[in-house]
């Protein structure tokens, strides 16, 4: 399938793993060159190593506390440097499974509804990440999703 994809710049938060590594490999089969983040540093490796010798793009690294904004501005501005611009952002960050038995409804608090990395994990990314990606784009063209 050709996505018209070819020669763009993505970055994929939680791309080592799972649905993130999913998409990252996905994008780059489709020609984009990537910045994979995520919290490990060896898993992080593996997935840059794997990913860059089967599809052939240019795959880059970086690690990333989605819960600092201080942690997340530095991705962003790292992979405007790395890649020299930014098209495609993927959020796929999470907390890793298997912590704990889900709670019973009634015990369900507003912290643990609003979880910090699916919900305030986006909001931190996309107030740097949305600048770089619209500003560039002519008025009511594009989204963020």
């Amino acid at each position: 399938m050709d996505l018209q994809l070819d020669g763009k710049r993505g970055l994929v938060t939680g791309g080592s793993k799972g649905i993130g590594r999913a998409i990252a490999r996905q994008l780059a089969l489709e020609g984009v060159d990537l910045v994979i983040a995520a919290r490990n540093t060896a898993d992080l490796d593996l997935a840059v190593h794997e990913l860059a010798a089967e599809t052939g793009r240019r795959i880059v690294g970086l690690t990333v506390d989605t819960q600092d904004d201080g942690s997340v501005k530095a991705l962003v501005a790292g992979t405007v440097a790395t890649l020299g611009g930014l098209d495609i952002l993927v959020n796929a960050a999470a907390k890793p499974g298997g912590q704990a038995p889900p709670p019973k409804l009634a015990e369900i608090t507003d912290d643990l509804f609003w979880d910090d990395v699916n919900v305030k994990g986006w909001a931190i990314f996309g107030r740097p990440a949305r600048l770089l990606l619209t500003w560039r784009l002519p008025a009511g063209a594009g989204s963020s999703t």
